[in-house]
């Protein structure tokens, strides 16, 4: 076989492995822009309004972790008597089969409110706990960090 053939098999395979790339970027989708894109910006928007308006509530939570997550976390509002209901969500920074997610049921205490939570699938590393309800009808949005160490 002369040196022709062979640069213009390789010419060949070469094209045909980039029409390949071409077809699957063309038929993939693409992830990277969301649909309804400016519906969701007006939804970040008024979350970064309600975070603000909750800062009065994230400056009396606290988290409290117990034996170093083996009795579990408990979740602390000091100086608080307004009845708040919502959703707690629970995301493991190291693992997505940890995260968790429970209704928030405070029991009250002599100044403060709090919730004793047994963590299930105990994961090691960084958690975040997200509070998502509302005090006297206004929506709130607290987050707090803690960490469960090995």
């Amino acid at each position: 076989m002369s040196w022709a053939y062979k640069i213009t098999i390789g010419m060949v395979l070469f094209s045909g492995f980039v029409f390949t790339l071409v077809f699957k970027m063309i038929t993939s989708g693409n992830d990277l822009v969301k649909s309804k894109y400016y519906a969701s910006g007006k939804d970040i928007n008024q979350r970064i309004i309600t975070i603000g308006n909750s800062q009065n509530l994230q400056n009396r939570f606290h988290i409290e972790v117990r034996s170093n997550g083996l009795d579990g976390i408990v979740l602390h509002f000091d100086s608080i008597q307004t009845l708040l209901e919502g959703e707690i969500e629970l995301t493991c920074l190291s693992s997505d089969r940890s995260d968790q997610k429970t209704k928030l049921d405070l029991e009250k205490g002599e100044s403060s409110q709090f919730q004793k939570l047994a963590l299930n699938r105990l994961a090691r590393g960084n958690w975040i706990c997200e509070i998502e309800g509302k005090a006297d009808s206004q929506p709130f949005i607290i987050k707090g960090e803690f960490r469960i160490n090995p």
